[in-house]
């Protein structure tokens, strides 16, 4: 067991643990002597669960890193990890009904979670009971403890899965053509993003980011006057043979190559796949959305409506003004830590591998609450994986309810706070994120 938890950079929770005790004794019963499969998802599980605090564990995760199956592992078109989560849960269920019975504690993944609960049994059925299961199946609204003596509670993750539809109304617009009721599991969301406000209130706008980019292009003239001769730059002699590889074939085939400085044709893959996520976020909420570039972005907008912006607000000019200069920010080589209390880093670095292409990084999650009342998130990293890693939390309910909950825990009043960030670190395997794992958040007063 070791090993894996090694192998998967999990820590040992500690020996004399009771609960790490039980995991032992579980995989090790007959119940789990031909299933490989599901012993290495309860072992993932289980020492997630007992060793971060705040722990959220995403179906890719799980298929990624306890089942191997790659950072390419997609969730969308492979149902293994759904599969074996039901197959676990008898599992469990046999163990605790035979080799198990005389167990004190009750280990139990609920559904629609991948987050291990620990109970006393005499508290088990009280508490199903009190969830309205007489059978003792744990309901939605069930505590799962999320380290050594720390219990969140989560609602239940009745994920509703929608279509994006994308509609050219001044800019792409994401609205539900009949907004659907939001379930109990995403109420925080609420408190999150803030009510409605100003004269647009109907709809949130997401701005994507617009990074300079460098285009190689070929032209079949000279002057490049196909593609436009105020941004092309012909390539040099001497360098041609360094973007060789960079070349497509439509553009070997033409005589002449130029550099072309891009600021408002692109997006990271990160921003893309972020729009998609909160794009069914606000379909399941029933809010509108749209989503325009960060160079459209002004004040006007932030009075009209809320703001989501996706991306390192140094790529975003207004939000690079604007945007309040919290704890954290930023910078090029990683996150900075403008403030360490003990033991914390001064700079959260970014980390790659021998190719040049990320293998570690950090995101960070913050609301800003403006001066014309409007709420203004960012979900950024230096990074485009984790950008989207960001995005893909937020919008999943059972990954961001221990951060909503560990935030009003701590805020005044016990009051959703306004002006807040949260830290993360990113795993990234081929430019992937797959693990994102909370480090620490700090709450602020209201910027005037």
């Amino acid at each position: 067991m070791h090993a894996w938890l090694e192998r998967w950079g999990i820590p040992r929770a500690p020996v004399t643990d009771e609960r790490w005790k039980l995991v032992e004794r579980i995989i090790a019963s007959s119940a789990f002597h031909k299933a490989p499969q599901l012993r290495d998802i309860l072992v993932y599980v289980a020492a997630r669960s007992l060793t971060e605090s705040p722990v959220t564990i995403s179906e890719q995760e799980i298929g990624s890193i306890a089942l191997n199956r790659g950072p390419d592992f997609d969730p969308g078109h492979d149902n293994i990890v759904r599969a074996q989560m039901r197959h676990l849960r008898l599992k469990l269920d046999d163990y605790f009904a035979g080799d198990g019975r005389a167990e004190p504690l009750v280990l139990t993944i609920p559904k629609g979670h991948y987050v291990a609960r620990f109970d006393e049994r005499s508290n088990r059925a009280a508490t199903s009971e009190v969830n309205g299961d007489k059978d003792g199946v744990l309901g939605s609204r069930s505590s799962v403890t999320a380290a050594p003596g720390k219990s969140r509670k989560l609602a239940g993750a009745a994920v509703a899965t929608a279509a994006l539809v994308l509609v050219f109304i001044a800019g792409w617009r994401l609205a539900p053509r009949s907004p659907l009721p939001a379930p109990e599991a995403y109420s925080m969301y609420d408190d999150v993003l803030g009510p409605a406000t100003g004269v647009d209130a109907a709809g949130t706008q997401l701005v994507l980011g617009n990074p300079v980019v460098l285009l190689y292009a070929g032209t079949p003239s000279k002057d490049a006057r196909e593609i436009g001769t105020a941004s092309a730059i012909p390539v040099p002699a001497e360098l041609k043979k360094y973007f060789v590889s960079a070349t497509n074939r439509a553009d070997r085939m033409m005589p002449y190559h130029v550099l072309q400085i891009k600021n408002n044709d692109y997006t990271g893959l990160g921003d893309a796949t972020g729009c998609f996520y909160l794009g069914g976020l606000m379909r399941t909420l029933g809010r509108g959305m749209l989503v325009t570039q960060a160079r459209f972005l002004n004040w006007d907008s932030a009075r009209r409506r809320n703001l989501v912006i996706l991306g390192s607000p140094d790529i975003n000019d207004w939000a690079d003004a604007n945007v309040p200069r919290h704890n954290y920010n930023i910078v090029n080589m990683g996150i900075e830590n403008r403030n360490p209390q003990d033991g914390e880093p001064s700079i959260y670095p970014e980390k790659w591998d021998e190719t040049g292409n990320p293998i570690e990084d950090h995101g960070l999650i913050w609301s800003w609450k403006t001066p014309a009342e409007s709420r203004v998130l960012v979900l950024a990293g230096p990074s485009s994986a984790a950008t989207g890693a960001m995005a893909r939390l937020f919008a999943d309910p059972e990954q961001f309810r221990p951060v909503y909950e560990g935030l009003r825990a701590d805020a005044p009043g016990n009051e959703f706070p306004s002006n807040w960030q949260v830290l993360f670190k990113v795993d990234i395997r081929d430019n992937l994120p797959v693990k994102t794992t909370y480090i620490t958040h700090r709450i602020y007063q209201p910027v005037s």
